[in-house]
């Protein structure tokens, strides 16, 4: 079967993925309503469908989290002092981290989503896991304003792909 690859500004989410048809198809058949699939081919389709609904659906609300260390410069007090030794001296909020007092350094899955990718990542052959890796990498990139909803559109395809031309397999 010849792979499709879904058009740049098309999407599952608006019905216009490269293998819409099999997808809708086949996540009525295998997808239960509640809890894990029974087979691979199942829980690689439902897994991605929960990824793809937390980011169209919350802007990754769920999916990610942010990680955090105190702020450097204010070591985690949130405040500053300025005018140091002066008639003029007084704290105000830490100009680094904005009286946060804790900065982000990274993004992470939260613990439901990592087992969802984990299993996508784990059950996808080697020749996708360069899609596997662009996904991880721009999803967990450190400015969330820049995601680029082309990597789920991709990893959708491949998951598709691979459910279409492989035999589905109990878990």
């Amino acid at each position: 079967m010849e792979r499709k690859l879904t058009p740049l500004g098309k999407t599952y989410w608006n019905k216009q993925g490269a293998y819409q048809k099999e997808s809708d198809k086949l996540f009525n058949k295998l997808v239960p309503d509640t809890g894990e699939a029974e087979t691979v081919h199942g829980e690689l389709i439902r897994s991605m469908s929960r990824l793809y609904y937390d980011y169209f659906n919350n802007g990754n609300g769920n999916a990610v989290d942010a990680v955090k260390c105190d702020c450097p410069e204010c070591h985690g007090g949130g405040w500053e002092t300025i005018n140091k030794g002066t008639e003029d001296e007084e704290q105000v909020d830490c100009s680094y981290c904005d009286g946060e007092c804790q900065i982000i350094t990274g993004y992470e899955f939260a613990n439901y989503y990592e087992k969802l990718f984990n299993f996508i990542k784990n059950n996808l052959p080697k020749e996708e896991q360069p899609v596997v890796e662009r996904f991880e990498k721009q999803v967990l990139a450190k400015n969330q304003d820049n995601i680029n909803e082309q990597v789920y559109e991709e990893l959708t395809d491949s998951i598709m792909h691979f459910v279409l031309t492989t035999e589905n397999k109990k878990r």
